[in-house]
């Protein structure tokens, strides 16, 4: 008989604590935090990435200032390229697709 109140007594304090788990678990709302969470580390990561793809345009890009920096004809085609410049006396073409 006394081991029946003593299982009995744990089958309680157990229920008991569930309830006080779950009670606390809704109170705080700590599901909705932890997608919170979960979406901040996604938004965390896709951070990383565009700052790692940016760094790498940026390393390639200083590579095209100095390779423009040693080339003068790189710096003329490009300025040519770019800005449309022209010497005078030339003849531009321009060709549209129809």
């Amino acid at each position: 008989m006394q081991r029946v109140k003593q299982i009995l007594r744990f089958i309680v304090v157990l229920l008991l604590a569930c309830c006080f788990a779950y009670s606390y678990f809704v109170s705080r709302d700590i599901s909705r935090r932890y997608k919170e969470v979960k979406q901040a580390e996604i938004q965390f990561q896709q951070l990383i990435q565009q700052i790692r793809d940016l760094v790498a345009q940026k390393s390639l890009l200083e590579k095209e200032i100095e390779r423009l920096k040693a080339d003068q004809l790189k710096q003329e085609e490009s300025v040519r390229k770019n800005k449309g410049w022209v010497y005078p006396g030339e003849k531009v073409l321009r060709l549209e697709e129809q």
